[in-house]
C-alpha cells in the first residue's frame, strides 16, 4: 500500500491544488501599480525644494564626494 499511495494522493493534490490556484486569481488583485522611477521622483523633490540643478548619477563614489560645492 506504501508504494501506491503518491499515484493515489497525487492526482487529489493536484485538482485542490489548481482549484485554489484559480480561486486566488479570481479574487485577488494581480495589478502592481505603476510608480515613477526612483530617479524622477527625486527630481521632483529637489525642484519642489527649490534646486533647479539637474541630476546626475555619480560614476563612482569619488565622483560623489568631489563634487561637492
Amino acid at each position: 500500500m506504501r508504494t501506491y499511495a503518491p499515484v493515489i494522493v497525487f492526482p487529489f493534490a493536484f485538482a485542490v491544488g489548481v482549484v485554489g490556484y484559480n480561486l486566488e486569481s479570481w479574487t485577488s488583485d494581480r495589478q502592481t501599480p505603476w510608480k515613477k522611477s526612483i530617479i524622477e521622483r527625486r527630481e521632483e523633490r529637489r525642484a519642489e525644494e527649490g534646486e533647479d540643478k539637474e541630476f546626475v548619477v555619480p560614476k563612482t563614489i569619488f565622483d560623489r564626494h568631489s563634487k561637492k560645492e
